[in-house]
């Protein structure tokens, strides 16, 4: 009960007095006499994680504490199997309906070869790559979020997708046959023009020595605004296959998707979730 004085807490029996450093790790803390038994009037830090000290804490804040964390697991339970069932769904789903019994039997390399052929190399691959795709977008957008400050930060009002199309469509302008032979050159123009339109997004909104998340919204969205225009602009040049090529793969798709592609892919988003993780507190 940290709302209570000590003079509250010792008229009922039951505060102890506590080092400075104990309150400022827990805060002033009243706890009962029988859980504080053994611990001495003034608490050390070789006292306060005795098994008393503890049994009190969690009597107090700390169940408080285990309960949220119990309530959190049974959600992450929760949501883990609606995602194995969506899966199962997915792989029985298609122009070819296996049935469950059949993609069983493919999971565990005991069907037929036609029916391991589909979920092994057409189905399963597209489900890995989707998974993957949703994390890493997942995670970058907790980090725009966070960095931002502010909860309206998306891809779409900073101009990570505007400064993505835009790259796209001046590399197809500029080199429209190398980049038809180097397929590579679409994702590097892709990245570059994000990169380069959120820097120009973030230093726009940079006053004071600090991004302020009002501005930040603002000078995102006029600025994806501008290189909209500017695509619109760049596609009156392109012909219609190029177009139709351009809509497509900004739209993204996950027809072409195999196990190769996720020997490439996979590295590189584990190591940036892992990246983000290590400067989750920071």
């Amino acid at each position: 009960r940290p709302k209570e004085s000590l003079a509250d807490g010792r008229r009922f029996g039951w505060t102890v007095p506590v080092t400075v450093g104990y309150r400022r790790k827990v805060g002033h803390h009243t706890l009962p006499s029988r859980s504080t038994r053994g611990c001495g009037d003034v608490l050390s830090w070789r006292s306060v994680f005795s098994v008393p000290c503890l049994s009190a804490a969690i009597e107090g804040d700390g169940g408080r504490a285990m309960t949220t964390f119990g309530g959190i697991s049974a959600r992450l339970i929760l949501m883990f199997s609606l995602l194995v069932a969506i899966c199962l769904v997915y792989l029985n789903m298609g122009s070819t309906e296996l049935g469950y019994a059949r993609v069983f039997n493919a999971l565990l390399r005991q069907g037929d070869w036609t029916d391991n052929l589909i979920v092994w190399e057409m189905r399963m691959p597209r489900m890995v790559l989707s998974l993957l795709l949703g994390s890493s977008l997942a995670v970058s957008g907790v980090l725009l979020q966070g960095l931002s400050r502010n909860d309206l930060a998306s891809p779409s009002t900073v101009g990570v997708n505007a400064g993505a199309g835009l790259g796209i469509m001046i590399a197809l302008v500029m080199a429209p046959v190398f980049s038809l032979k180097q397929p590579w050159l679409m994702p590097v123009a892709a990245v570059g023009g994000a990169l380069l339109l959120t820097l120009l997004v973030f230093s726009l909104a940079y006053r004071h020595g600090t991004v302020l998340p009002s501005r930040l919204l603002l000078v995102g969205i006029a600025i994806s605004y501008g290189a909209s225009a500017a695509m619109l602009l760049l596609s009156l040049r392109m012909d219609f296959v190029t177009h139709n090529r351009v809509v497509s793969w900004m739209s993204g798709s996950l027809s072409s998707g195999d196990w190769r592609t996720l020997l490439w892919l996979a590295p590189s988003c584990l190591c940036f979730s892992l990246l983000a993780l290590s400067f989750a507190r920071s």
